[in-house]
């Protein structure tokens, strides 16, 4: 395989990722790993109907929402910038006053 040969080594890292990404493509391997991801979710959420428990029904629906979450494009808030907190002085110790710019 040329990406393991040290040939490309020269070349930029952005370069060197296309191309392994390019590789992993052409092997299938992201698709085979949103199946896995996806029979994992179907898996897990199986198992958590059967818990008894609500509030941990409720965390373990939480897990699988976050760790195995479906490819998504962002939101909208995703793609605000981050804002810089401010810290104001009111005379009891600082206060963390986030400033939204629009």
């Amino acid at each position: 395989m040329d990406v393991l040969s040290g040939e490309f080594d020269d070349e930029p890292e952005f370069d060197r990722v296309q191309r392994i990404r390019r590789v992993f493509e052409d092997c299938g391997v992201f698709s085979k790993a949103e199946t896995l991801v996806e029979r994992s979710r179907e898996r897990a959420e199986a198992l958590i109907e059967e818990v008894d428990d609500n509030r941990i029904r409720d965390l373990l629906r939480f897990f699988v929402e976050t760790v195995l979450a479906e490819d998504t494009p962002p939101t909208a808030a995703e793609h605000l910038d981050p804002v810089e907190p401010t810290f104001v002085n009111l005379g009891a110790g600082p206060v963390t006053v986030v400033l939204q710019t629009n």
